[in-house]
């Protein structure tokens, strides 16, 4: 027998009358019968509130239950119609092609469960707010709220809050519910900085890393030191042979209290993506603009991703609360300032062969209320690793005049300045061994190529007053073993060639083959691979030649 009824029935026990009816209309075969209405039990049922700035709302549904799927099942899941036009507020489910008010899935602990709720605020109503109840989670298993991408953007914890507001639109999120927490990290060729943002039971770094490279797992304190486990809250230094992309799965971490010390400290977070000023200080002891991270250089950065190792400058011991709870972005006025400050300085842009790059600046003035220390640097990385710094470890200084150390694998460098101050003309100077190598005048804008991996300091400075006459320099050191620097000045623009000859006339290098401008250059010769003897380096210009000798002596 089938009841068809015209509504929604509440689950319980109802009697009901059955009656029929003979060929004048007159009743018979009265009876009365019990009937008993059950639905599908569930294993747990959640309401989540969808609300926007306007006080438009809908409460959505959503658990789990023996025999569903995780498509449409009539008798448990509730239909959605189409939904509205962009401007309408609006809030759903969606599972295989079909929207969803309630959306029942499967029971199996054995695998994620994944609810995918889109919403949208009416026109001019946002943000967008997800509200709910912890308490009507189970007992086990966790619950995420993530963005659909990299969970990087959002990543809630859902036991340990009960709200999430939409910071930007996104208007597309996934409730993930598992057993065991898995965190993906994406792996660069060569040194990479980690973190260990859950919880495992075998905290071995080639156990978690099977593809590192043995022997290369670094912690910091005050120096490096070599270890063989990885610790929640803290930041490593692992390597890699190539890129990969590799997963460490545990129990959830959803806070991090981490110690520190005055100076620089390495760290990591809990499970999620946290921003920087959400971060608990409670003895003010960070130093604003000094979080940075590491792909192939150091770059700073105004969050902390839970997989990723950070460096953090404290001026003074204690310690920080880094929360899944607590990750609202709240306006950050003195690391906007700190940004802000590098416009007026000169810029200098520093990259390897691999498009690892730096920027420094130079040449300006800080505001009154920014400390100078917002823009040091944390410890070099490891051999290898790129790296470029202000002498003093710092990435900007008010000097017009800078020493720049070098630490590259991977060649040519190359330098581009630019905002320079127009009155003024400057010069690079390569130093390689503690030598002046080579000069290069620098135009705003221009590339500058480095191809001599002995350099590891740039040096810019003023260019002195141009040159009023020709000039070749005696070498020097002289005599050299194995490398000597050669000096000269041309007073014009004009096409230039440094030779170096034999005795016997053979030409046995070449340092110079271009159109330079008026000004003093310098190059460094390297004579490694010839015999002791006597050499001859040329001069010669369109207007000028000259000779000078050199005595190499090994």
């Amino acid at each position: 027998m089938r009841i068809r009824t015209s509504g929604n029935v509440t689950p319980g026990t109802y009697n009901i009358n059955f009656q029929g009816e003979g060929p004048s209309g007159t009743p018979v075969h009265r009876r009365t019968a019990t009937l008993d209405v059950i639905l599908p039990t569930l294993d747990f049922g959640v309401d989540l509130l969808v609300s926007d700035n306007c006080s438009n709302s809908i409460t959505l549904h959503f658990g789990t239950a023996p025999g569903a799927t995780d498509c449409y099942d009539a008798g448990l899941d509730i239909e959605a119609p189409p939904p509205p036009p962009l401007d309408a507020f609006d809030g759903r489910f969606f599972s295989c092609g079909y929207y969803l008010f309630t959306d029942i899935r499967a029971t199996n602990p054995a695998e994620e469960r994944i609810w995918d709720v889109r919403y949208q605020p009416a026109g001019g109503c946002e943000p967008i707010s997800l509200s709910w109840n912890p308490s009507q989670f189970p007992a086990t298993g966790y619950f995420h709220l993530v963005d659909v991408g990299s969970n990087n953007l959002v990543n809630i914890n859902m036991r340990t809050t009960n709200h999430y507001s939409e910071l930007i639109e996104i208007n597309h999120l996934k409730i993930n519910y598992n057993y065991q927490i898995c965190s993906n990290y994406s792996i660069t060729s060569g040194w990479n900085m980690l973190s260990l943002p859950i919880d495992v039971t075998n905290n071995n770094y080639l156990t978690l890393f099977p593809g590192a490279i043995p022997g290369t797992l670094f912690r910091y304190t005050g120096g490096y030191i070599s270890t063989e486990t990885m610790n929640n809250s803290s930041g490593y230094w692992l390597k890699f042979p190539m890129q990969q992309v590799s997963q460490v799965c545990g129990l959830d971490r959803t806070e991090s209290v981490v110690t520190l010390n005055a100076g620089w400290n390495m760290i990591g977070g809990p499970n999620c993506n946290v921003p920087l000023s959400s971060v608990t200080d409670p003895g003010g002891i960070l130093i604003p603009g000094t979080l940075y991270g590491y792909s192939g250089s150091y770059s700073t950065s105004t969050s902390i991703n839970g997989t990723k190792g950070y460096w953090v400058k404290a001026n003074g011991s204690g310690t920080i609360t880094i929360s899944c709870g607590n990750v609202v972005d709240k306006n950050e006025e003195i690391l906007s300032k700190i940004i802000k400050s590098t416009e007026e300085f000169g810029k200098i842009e520093i990259s390897d062969a691999m498009n690892n790059n730096q920027t420094l600046y130079f040449n300006g003035k800080l505001e009154e209320n920014i400390n100078i220390e917002s823009y040091s640097m944390p410890p070099l990385p490891p051999a290898g690793g790129f790296d470029a710094r202000l002498a003093g470890d710092y990435r900007l200084t008010e000097s017009d005049e800078v020493n720049i150390e070098l630490q590259a694998s991977e060649y040519p460098i190359r330098i581009k300045v630019t905002n320079l101050n127009t009155n003024e003309s400057y010069v690079l100077t390569e130093i390689a061994n503690g030598v002046e190598a080579a000069t290069h005048k620098i135009a705003n804008g221009t590339e500058i190529v480095i191809n001599n991996k002995e350099v590891t300091i740039l040096k810019i400075s003023k260019e002195q007053t141009v040159p009023t006459t020709y000039n070749l320099e005696q070498n020097y050191p002289n005599p050299f073993n194995p490398s000597t620097t050669i000096k000269f000045s041309i007073p014009e623009a004009t096409n230039v060639r440094l030779t170096i000859y034999n005795t016997i006339g053979e030409k046995v290098g070449e340092l110079v083959n271009t159109n330079l401008e008026a000004g003093w250059y310098s190059y460094q010769w390297d004579a490694e691979n010839l015999a002791t003897g006597i050499y001859i380096y040329e001069l010669r210009t369109d207007k000028f030649v000259s000779v000078n000798k050199m005595i190499l002596m090994k």
